[in-house]
């Protein structure tokens, strides 16, 4: 991972870290689609104002 992003090699690892003791967040695979097409159809709703007002050039 440092290969491709050497910024990650700054970041100090976390002394005494329980990886076994890591919960994930409680988002299922649905509500994560969901929340996807909200914010890309807010991003698309957003565009199109944008362009309505100004014109592309």
């Amino acid at each position: 991972m440092n290969m491709l992003n050497p910024v990650m090699k700054r970041r100090p690892r976390i002394a005494n870290s329980k990886q076994k003791e890591f919960v994930p967040s409680s988002w299922d695979k649905e509500s994560v689609k969901f929340k996807a097409q909200l914010l890309k159809a807010a991003r698309d709703s957003s565009k199109l104002q944008a362009e309505a007002v100004v014109p592309a050039q």
